[in-house]
Order: C-alpha cells, then structure tokens, then sequence
C-alpha cells in the first residue's frame, strides 16, 4: 500500500525542497508498496527500517 507520512514531518519546519519536489511529483515511490510478508525474504541480504518514531513505534506492532 501507500506509505504514510507524518503530518508534523510535512510541517514547513521540516519540509525540504526535495520533500516538495516528491509531493508535486505524486510521490511516486510511495506508492503501492508491497509488505514485507508478501515478499520472499530469502531474495534479500537485508532489510533496512529507515525512520525515526514510524519505524520504533509501528514496525513493532503493525503488520508489515
């Protein structure tokens, strides 16, 4: 699905041009992800869990 963005992350205080950029792009790279338990996890080396309080708080407690 669709990767949620932290509506404080999207503030003007932390918004970057790049973070502009992506909106006004559609946030291609956002979208239609797959989950982690839809892949087959032997065609990976690692897994990286990029973020701050979403990857400490939800990975632990949603499904991926």
């Amino acid at each position: 699905g669709d990767i949620p963005i932290d509506a404080g992350s999207l503030s003007d205080q932390f918004k970057t041009e790049n973070d502009t950029r992506m909106i006004e792009a559609g946030c291609g790279p956002l979208k239609s992800t797959k989950a982690l338990k839809d892949l087959e996890i032997t065609d990976y080396d690692i897994v990286f869990f990029a973020g701050g309080h979403g990857t400490c708080v939800d990975f632990p407690t949603d499904e991926v």
